[in-house]
């Protein structure tokens, strides 16, 4: 019976060794990412700072205009991209007309 219960705690102490050498391998395997050189401006003349805003969209006629009308223009919002995902209504055509430039998306994944 001790044999075993020897046998057991080595077993998790290898363990706990593995996962901890792991962890510490994880912790140093990547550079951190850092900002690099930009010819577009992050703040006003102010010093707000300058966003753009994606919103990814899909029949959303009813409800986008009113998203857009908060948004575009808006302190801070250098532009607003919607990415319209093969929108079968009128998303992209509103989405245009209310200043926000319009990228048509990728089909749906089958």
């Amino acid at each position: 019976m001790r044999a075993l219960t020897l046998a057991v705690g080595a077993a998790r102490l290898g363990a706990a060794a593995l996962i901890v050498r792991r962890l510490a391998g994880a912790a140093r395997t990547a550079e951190p990412v850092r900002a690099g050189p930009t010819s577009v401006p992050t703040t006003d003349a102010n010093s707000t700072p300058i966003v753009s805003v994606v919103v990814p969209a899909r029949d959303e006629a009813e409800r986008i205009g009113p998203l857009l009308d908060s948004i575009v223009g808006a302190p801070g919002v250098a532009e607003v991209i919607v990415v319209d995902d093969e929108s079968s209504d009128d998303t992209a055509a509103i989405a245009a007309r209310l200043g926000s430039r319009v990228v048509a998306g990728a089909p749906k994944p089958t």
